[in-house]
């Protein structure tokens, strides 16, 4: 019964383990993505001389961009208001007025720069995009992908392995006790 309930306590402990750096994996990308994306946004940005033109350069380019980044992009104004997509699912017309706002004072309650849509099928990430004046965005990007959810996929796989070399183990514990509580009774058998 010891030997069941360890295995048990075992397999609750890795399944935690395995989704904590799964998702710290996932989160890790994510960022290495956002990164990128910027960096080609800012290596755009190279020669252009207002808000105004960095805004109608990116707005020109986000087909492109959502192409080789192989993301879905959407540029919205700096009033928030939805410029050009890449994407016609799911459909967001605003970025939200707290994101504006944490975004505008970075001070003020924060909230996350990630709305959920349609029951959680789709998330965007919204990033404020900065040119010469760091306190006014000239716009905002918006980052839309179905969360893909492969941690659970990852750790059922994993428990479902190691559950059934657990279930091995635990024949062979098994075979073993049966096998040593006969050599020990034969001989006492013998004696009486």
């Amino acid at each position: 019964m010891l030997i069941v309930f360890s295995f048990f306590i075992i397999g609750i402990v890795t399944a935690f383990y395995l989704k904590n750096v799964l998702e710290n994996n996932n989160l890790d990308s994510q960022r290495e993505e956002v990164s990128t994306i910027l960096n080609d946004i800012q290596t755009n940005m190279d020669g252009v001389e207002s808000n105004y033109l960095a805004a109608s350069t990116l707005q020109s380019r986000i087909n492109e961009m959502a192409h080789i980044h192989d993301k879905n992009l959407v540029f919205f104004d700096h009033t928030g208001k939805m410029q050009k997509s890449s994407f016609t699912t799911p459909k967001i017309a605003r970025v939200p007025f707290d994101i504006m706002r944490n975004f505008a004072n970075p001070g003020s309650k924060k909230t996350s720069p990630r709305v959920y849509l349609e029951n959680r099928k789709y998330a965007i990430d919204f990033i404020p995009l900065y040119y010469q004046n760091n306190y006014n965005p000239y716009g905002y990007l918006g980052i839309s992908y179905k969360p893909i959810n492969n941690s659970n996929r990852s750790i059922r796989e994993f428990l479902s392995t190691i559950l059934n070399v657990y279930i091995f183990l635990f024949l062979i514990a098994g075979a073993l006790a049966i096998a040593i509580g006969n050599s020990i009774t034969k001989p006492l058998s013998i004696l009486s």
